[in-house]
């Protein structure tokens, strides 16, 4: 609807003299929220909300407008009036959103409406000034960096928080990189010898409220980031950070959950954070999640994507904290010079991913590292080689850093909605960034098709690179992956229909997911994977004839009952379709079988309401599908009856296909 198409300097640009980066934040999540609670149609909610944002920012016209929109919504017009009246009072002039704006539609009909629109006339200085906040690089000392109002911006095209700091040269480092129990001896002589870099100037933010922070005494260089009371106010020190930018190297880590979800699988199943996380990636920040029984054998492999953007580790609270050691560790190791260019140009975690999982007890060749071996979802803390690692950083020189991998699609197969799938027209796109691709697979079809294409980025004069496409997770057999150019750097990949399978290496684990690993090599060093994934529905038991068509869809086996399904990606439905084809194995349509009841579908989705006497369709209507949620976030896909009646006609007695128009038109 159109009020989720307001002007987006209105709806975002908050920035102005009477609230800092962290309202501003607020604001817009507000916003968002409530937009989305009227576009599906949650009035009332709504209304709570907007009244909660003019409660906490009055000064902002646009609030009351929203405001006043919902009452016309809801047939409450005198109402509606009085707040737009206010509105306009406070600066709002959107005229052309006014008189466009389908809630309004029940007040432009009154006298009143008029009236409104005739105080514009005299309302031109009204409106509420926005100008940018001035902020200032926060002095680092003793080891802090403090994040409040004074150092941090609200960037509303991106939805992010920016604080920046200074370090102070005059203060001393100090002369140890690492302490406590299993410290490497050899990271503390590097540095003193001038070898490695330390962690002078790298930041350390803890995401939880310390509870799994690392000790200050064990890297006694690295700044610890604390967060403002404005800050804390509004939560973006806790949980997932999808908001916070520094303009330091950092590292992180959040032992925490968000509704049940390790914030892994929170992020990925979320969208717009998947691009949040890349930008960070490529900001040279790094931070680590616990899985928290999202990859453990009782429930099996429940993230729907691999990505570099992230460390996951294997456990719950505090299963992080050797990773964090493990990349402070790396970040110290590195020469001066190397770290220096890495910074520039963006590549310190794509590198730090680089040694970090070549540096794996388990990896010891390029073979190991071009393998699922290097690369899992999840990682193990008993497989860190912390002086192997240290040793691989240290050894890096700048010449010898690859570039990272940058991934587009060219082509790519779908679904055809109400046809071979049942969703509404949702994509199967999941997300698109640079470093990794993700697809959640919807269509009936026995194959995705996809033509991906790979570049290099951050080093431009790279040359004599090699390109690596690997099977990581899926039936590598069957997986094809056929490259369209001499350098390898583009590839058509054909992905055949997978049902879930054990997780090679890992007894007991199951995964649903298929993944390609790619690679960049410049003759020293392969780059960090970027990733490609394809996510099948666990809840689905599939059968295909020898001619790759789909035969029958189970949608509720009972031997699949107790899967674990990710109501964000899949909705449940409750039927099983059998499907139908002619001699020529063209698809004539389709059985379904719902509790007690059978209806019968065309080819082109629609239900049949009569039949000739050769039991074929002549008569049938549009059917469309929509997903509900219940109460416990539990989607579901639900059928209803479309306006539309299609009618068949056949050319002879052996036509299973027949002609297809539409009633009345």
């Amino acid at each position: 609807m159109s009020l989720a198409q307001q002007d987006a300097s209105q709806s975002q640009d908050t920035s102005g003299p009477t609230i800092n980066a962290f309202q501003s934040s607020l604001l817009s999540d507000l916003r968002i929220r409530t937009l989305l609670l009227i576009r599906d149609g949650y009035q009332k909610q709504a209304e709570k909300k907007i009244r909660r944002m003019i409660d906490l920012f009055p000064q902002f016209p646009e609030n009351h407008y929203l405001l006043a929109a919902v009452l016309a919504m809801q047939n409450d017009l005198d109402a509606a009036f009085d707040r737009l009246e206010i509105a306009i009072r406070r600066g709002f002039s959107n005229v052309d959103l006014m008189l466009s704006d389908p809630a309004l539609a029940p007040l432009r009909r009154q006298e009143r409406f008029q009236s409104l629109i005739g105080m514009f006339e005299g309302t031109g200085n009204n409106a509420v000034s926005i100008t940018p906040r001035k902020v200032s690089p926060a002095l680092v000392t003793d080891g802090v960096a403090l994040v409040d109002e004074n150092n941090t911006l609200w960037v509303p095209g991106l939805r992010i928080l920016k604080s920046a700091f200074q370090f102070d040269t005059e203060e001393a480092a100090p002369a140890i990189v690492q302490r406590g129990e299993g410290n490497p001896k050899e990271l503390n002589d590097l540095y003193s010898r001038g070898l490695a870099a330390g962690n002078v100037g790298d930041l350390y933010d803890n995401h939880d409220r310390n509870h799994s922070s690392m000790p200050t005494n064990l890297f006694p260089q690295l700044t610890h980031v604390k967060y403002g009371a404005g800050a804390r106010k509004i939560g973006v020190d806790n949980g997932l950070n999808a908001k916070m930018f520094f303009n330091a190297i950092t590292i992180g880590n959040s032992s925490t959950v968000s509704d049940g979800r390790s914030q892994a699988r929170h992020a990925l199943t979320l969208p717009g954070i998947p691009r949040i996380l890349y930008l960070q990636y490529t900001n040279n920040s790094l931070y680590v999640y616990p899985e928290h029984m999202d990859y453990d054998p009782e429930r099996g492999d429940l993230l729907p994507a691999n990505t570099p953007y992230l460390i996951v580790s294997q456990g719950s609270s505090g299963s992080d904290k050797p990773f964090l050691r493990a990349v402070a560790s790396i970040l110290a190791a590195f020469k001066p010079e190397v770290k220096d260019f890495l910074r520039q140009t963006h590549l310190v975690m794509p590198t730090v991913q680089m040694i970090f999982r070549r540096g794996q007890k388990t990896v010891t060749i390029d073979d190991d590292y071009l393998g699922a071996r290097a690369h899992p979802p999840v990682f193990r803390s008993e497989n860190i080689d912390l002086l192997k690692m240290i040793n691989l950083a240290n050894q890096l020189k700048v010449e010898d850093v690859p570039p990272m991998v940058s991934l587009s699609v060219i082509e790519e197969s779908g679904p055809e909605s109400g046809v071979d799938d049942f969703t509404s027209g949702v994509s199967e796109t999941l997300f698109n960034t640079p470093g990794a691709i993700a697809r959640v697979i919807r269509s009936t079809a026995y194959e995705k098709r996809m033509v991906v294409r790979a570049e290099k980025t951050g080093i431009k004069n790279a040359t004599k690179l090699k390109y690596q496409w690997v099977v990581l997770s899926g039936d590598r057999d069957r997986i094809q992956i056929n490259k369209r150019n001499e350098e390898g750097s583009e590839v058509e990949l054909i992905i055949p229909w997978h049902d879930r399978r054990p997780v090679a290496g890992q007894p007991g684990m199951s995964t649903d997911r298929v993944e390609i690993g790619v690679f960049v090599g410049n003759g020293k060093h392969y780059s960090a994977p970027a990733f490609i994934n394809f996510l099948y529905p666990p809840n689905q038991k599939r059968h295909y004839n020898d001619k790759k068509q789909i035969v029958s869809i189970e949608h509720h086996d009972p031997a699949l009952a107790n899967r674990y399904v990710e109501p964000r990606l899949f909705s449940k439905r409750d039927w099983s379709d059998t499907y139908r084809y002619d001699e020529n194995s063209r698809l004539i349509g389709w059985r379904r079988k719902q509790g007690k009841w059978l209806s019968n579908y065309t080819r082109d989705g629609a239900k049949i309401i009569a039949w000739d006497d050769q039991d074929r369709a002549t008569r049938a209507r549009s059917i469309h599908y929509k997903i509900a949620a219940d109460k416990q976030g539990i989607t579901k896909t639900i059928e209803f009856p479309g306006e539309k009646v299609l009618t068949y006609q056949y050319a002879g007695t052996k036509d299973r296909i027949g002609l297809v128009r539409v009633e009345g038109e």
